[in-house]
């Protein structure tokens, strides 16, 4: 999720960012921030619970990617810099001025969503940007491009514009206007067909198929993360109860409580590790927010008790 949610030069080169790169794939692996000195925000990642510092001076994450035994972790380093950490190393895409929202693998190829400089939407393949139009006319331009799914030759990126007030997205740089539309979340391949998770009429949750909305549930949960594992459909996120957040999660539609030891807090990513799923997040207690992550059966474990966010960098 990837995602509520809610960031890069054509030239790709690689930058050091701590004396030593760290060994990853041991086991569930989620990125995130923490807090490591007071005011300053980490990025890092848990490696079956143990924190691996990616970058020791004022860094943070977005997202990440797993791809086999690989995990890419899309953020911001201590200079300003955003790109993505491949297994701890981390690759430049752009300088300051630029905002990366996602990330997708596909056939060895790394696909980042974002804007440039000049707040034109658009995705970087392997490093090369490719602006995003909602016409013909180039001197159009949206002003984010967030989720990217890929299949095959089919790109898809979903979007928004100043210019329009309808939601967007483009299938292979062709733009298609949804009216109606609320917010936008990740778009996936049902086999052949793009799918893109969304909400209507307040915090109603569907998705789009060939332009047609369907319903998926129609209550007051807010989407923070999307995956397609296997033959099931995960949406992470949150509903609010009683004056807290509480940490759920949808299943092919239906919809599942993690909330127990903690009742404040919000899934935002899941994850599939050795045949058993988790869903990465944070736990809030007296407004400090811990990353964390949830088994299925509800069992929560607290990556750290410092202010700290799972595949995030805040509490969006």
């Amino acid at each position: 999720m990837k995602k509520g949610l809610g960031m890069i030069a054509i030239l790709i080169a690689l930058v050091s960012c701590a004396p030593a790169v760290p060994e990853i794939a041991h086991g569930v692996i989620i990125a995130g921030t923490v807090e490591i000195s007071s005011g300053t925000l980490n990025a890092v990642y848990w490696d079956a619970g143990t924190i691996n510092i990616l970058d020791s001076g004022n860094s943070s994450v977005i997202c990440s990617f797993r791809d086999g035994s690989d995990v890419y972790i899309l953020g911001r380093n201590s200079q300003d810099q955003y790109g993505y950490w491949k297994n701890g190393a981390f690759t430049l895409i752009s300088a300051s001025g630029f905002s990366l929202r996602d990330i997708a693998v596909a056939d060895g190829k790394v696909y980042i969503t974002g804007k440039n400089a000049s707040t034109s939407a658009g995705y970087w393949e392997n490093g090369i940007y490719h602006a995003l139009f909602f016409s013909t006319n180039s001197s159009d331009y949206f002003m984010n491009a967030y989720g990217i799914a890929v299949s095959g030759t089919n790109i898809a990126v979903v979007g928004s514009t100043n210019f329009l007030a309808g939601k967007g997205y483009w299938l292979n740089s062709v733009y298609h206007e949804v009216p109606g539309i609320t917010s936008w979340y990740e778009p996936y391949f049902e086999g052949t067909n793009l799918r893109i998770i969304c909400t209507t009429n307040g915090n109603e949750i569907g998705y789009l198929e060939a332009d047609v909305y369907h319903r998926i549930i129609a209550t007051n949960f807010y989407v923070y993360g999307v995956e397609k594992i296997g033959a099931d459909l995960y949406i992470c996120g949150y509903i609010n109860t009683g004056g807290f957040t509480a940490p759920v999660y949808l299943k092919n539609g239906s919809l599942f409580s993690l909330s127990g030891t903690y009742t404040n807090g919000y899934t935002k990513k899941t994850i599939l590790y050795n045949n058993e799923i988790y869903f990465a997040g944070s736990v809030i207690q007296d407004s400090l927010s811990s990353a964390a992550y949830w088994k299925s059966d509800g069992t929560v474990t607290v990556l750290d008790t410092r202010e700290s966010y799972a595949e995030s960098s805040s509490p969006e």
